[in-house]
């Protein structure tokens, strides 16, 4: 009979176990793990749940995720396994929640978005200003247009009936005036 002690299963260092990542930005961070018997011999680490986007590197332990816009508002749960092959080999398990938020406010290109507006609403916003700027814009150059042809009518008709008018007063007056003298003439 042989008695074998019993193993402790390795211990896995994470971070936290709620990781939050923002869409277009990279979240990283690195799984670690050790025997808890024998310092020193090696430990095996794996990942499970892993989708498009997340990469793990067993080797180093490091985790990347770039979410995308597909992604976003969604919590992916992974699984770290750490394994020795002791005899009998143990392993552990830990899972870390990753929640993806939209990069609303987040531009990717910095200062461009006001904070707290997604690039369609701003999109869309930016728009409607430019359809009401241009509307605008369009309705002062036709009122500008109608204005001065309506200027051009006016100095045109000042200009066909300005003589006329100047010399048919004149003419009244003339008339006005003989009748005036005829009038103090037969008086007398």
């Amino acid at each position: 009979m042989t008695v074998v002690e019993p193993n402790t299963p390795p211990s896995i260092t994470l971070p936290s176990a709620q990781q939050t990542a923002t869409v277009g930005k990279s979240l990283d961070f690195t799984v670690s793990a050790q025997d808890q018997n024998i310092v020193g011999d090696p430990v095996t680490l794996s990942a499970t749940g892993l989708i498009k986007n997340m990469a793990f590197n067993p080797t180093t332990g490091v985790f990347t995720f770039t979410p995308d816009q597909s992604q976003a508002g969604q919590t992916f749960n992974v699984n770290f396994t750490a394994t020795y092959s002791d005899n009998p080999s143990a392993s552990s398990n830990r899972m870390v929640a990753i929640k993806t938020e939209s990069s609303t406010g987040q531009p990717s290109t910095p200062g461009v978005l006001p904070s707290g507006i997604s690039a369609t609403l701003w999109l869309v916003t930016i728009g409607a200003v430019i359809g009401v700027v241009s509307a605008i814009a369009l309705l002062h150059v036709r009122a500008s247009a109608q204005l001065a042809s309506a200027r051009r009518r006016s100095r045109s008709i000042q200009g066909q009936t300005g003589p006329r008018r100047a010399l048919g007063t004149r003419q009244h007056s003339r008339s006005s005036t003989e009748r005036t003298l005829r009038r103090e003439t037969e008086d007398d």
